[in-house]
């Protein structure tokens, strides 16, 4: 019962925080994402904590039924307030139903001036040509992203790091359960047309803009994401592209 007092009272502080101003600061995106973290892991205790208890009492001994029930409260209770704070993050990071993916206010489409003015100069420049697409290339490589142009249109954004905001409330570094918690109530899942049974490809996501997101939760960046622990893989890189470039 004790850890249904707190997270209740944890509840009711955030409540009484709400009514603030909002604020596009990444630094309180964070204080919340911490937030949702913390609570994935008391969530995920108190379902391990539940299944142990259902299986002592094996459906033999009733004076337990009552520990079990007030687990499920709590568990109930505690998805509830992570849904609540991923519309917090939500509401900070400005998404609309309507939503184009942006890292540092650059998107799909965005001009080169755009880019310079967001990203800053301090990039090194390659022109190449890309056979598959037929088309020439222009790419910006900065100390903590790279920017791929053709006639001087962003097709592709690559975040190295946390150094630039995304405007979803999703960073390099973040663990890649919370990540996929807050990208499936508001992007698209990203369907491949190769896709078994119709299986979403993990952490990719399309917005209603002609951009597709790719997070990548390995460090071999391994684009499907594939063996890995979303409950303790963190995103090692994300990948912004041009829809029409798949499939």
């Amino acid at each position: 019962m004790l850890r249904k007092f707190v997270a209740i009272g944890l509840f009711v502080t955030l409540l009484t925080g709400c009514g603030e101003k909002k604020q596009d600061d990444v630094v309180e995106v964070d204080k919340y994402m911490e937030q949702i973290e913390q609570l994935q892991i008391e969530l995920d205790n108190e379902k391990k904590e539940n299944n142990i208890i259902q299986i002592k009492s094996d459906g033999k001994v009733e004076a337990l039924q009552e520990t079990i029930e007030i687990q499920k409260q709590i568990i109930d209770e505690q998805e509830d307030l992570i849904d609540y704070l991923q519309e917090i993050v939500k509401d900070i990071s400005g998404i609309e139903d309507n939503v184009k993916i942006l890292f540092e206010g650059i998107g799909i489409g965005s001009s080169d001036t755009e880019v310079e003015e967001a990203f800053g100069n301090d990039y090194t420049t390659e022109s190449t040509y890309d056979e598959r697409f037929d088309m020439p290339l222009t790419i910006w490589t900065y100390p903590n992203a790279e920017v791929i142009f053709t006639d001087n249109k962003v097709i592709e954004v690559m975040l190295y790091n946390d150094y630039y905001d995304t405007n979803f409330g999703v960073n390099v570094g973040d663990f890649a359960h919370q990540a996929i918690n807050i990208c499936d109530d508001f992007l698209l899942e990203y369907v491949s047309a190769h896709a078994v049974d119709g299986i979403p490809n993990l952490g990719w996501y399309n917005d209603n803009d002609g951009g597709t997101v790719i997070m990548y939760f390995n460090d071999k960046e391994d684009k499907l994401n594939s063996d890995i622990n979303i409950e303790t893989a963190r995103i090692n890189k994300i990948d912004l592209k041009s829809s029409w470039m798949f499939d």
